[in-house]
């Protein structure tokens, strides 16, 4: 992919923390943390089963980016080097298996029966792409965390269309 000067993320509203899918949610069990982990190797699974898949040769595939592109929990922080990707993703809302712009309605909430503006909405995350380059450069397999690398092509076209590029999270601790 094009190298860019910034890597964004872009979020429909603050959350009061940014962390990848399975390590989202207070008091996680570790039950749940098990059947979160067995979700996504089963996911990773049957997605090896389509022949689009099966025939990839341009790179490898990378399984975990693909299934969380399809609702799958991951230890993947999807982030862009393309403003326009994170700017939908802070601008719009899914709902219904759907995206839909956000409204106005989105925007507004009431508190003790008066409506207020609710600055939550439309967070933009940016950082730098040679800090990155200079972590990498820095470190060796033991100390790498936090790792952005690019998705690429994949056999299903979606994560390339995106800019996207994964950010490897091991720690569940870590918030953007």
């Amino acid at each position: 992919q094009q190298k860019n000067k910034y890597f964004y993320r872009g979020e429909s509203a603050f959350y009061g923390s940014s962390k990848p899918g399975i390590y989202r949610g207070n008091g996680i069990s570790p039950m749940q943390q098990l059947a979160n982990f067995l979700i996504l190797v089963e996911a990773c699974i049957f997605l090896e089963q389509f022949d689009a898949v099966r025939r990839w040769s341009p790179s490898s595939v990378i399984y975990p980016a693909l299934a969380q592109h399809y609702g799958i929990k991951t230890f993947l922080m999807d982030i862009t080097s393309d403003l326009k990707t994170a700017l939908f993703f802070a601008c719009c809302k899914y709902e219904g298996h759907q995206w839909r712009p956000m409204e106005k309605r989105d925007f507004v909430y009431t508190q003790d029966g008066i409506r207020e503006k609710d600055s939550r909405y439309g967070v933009l995350y940016r950082a730098p792409t040679e800090i990155t380059d200079m972590q990498l450069a820095l470190s060796n397999e033991e100390t790498v965390t936090d790792l952005i690398v690019p998705i690429g092509y994949q056999p299903f076209m979606r994560c390339s269309a995106q800019h996207g590029y994964m950010l490897y999270v091991k720690d569940e601790t870590y918030d953007l």
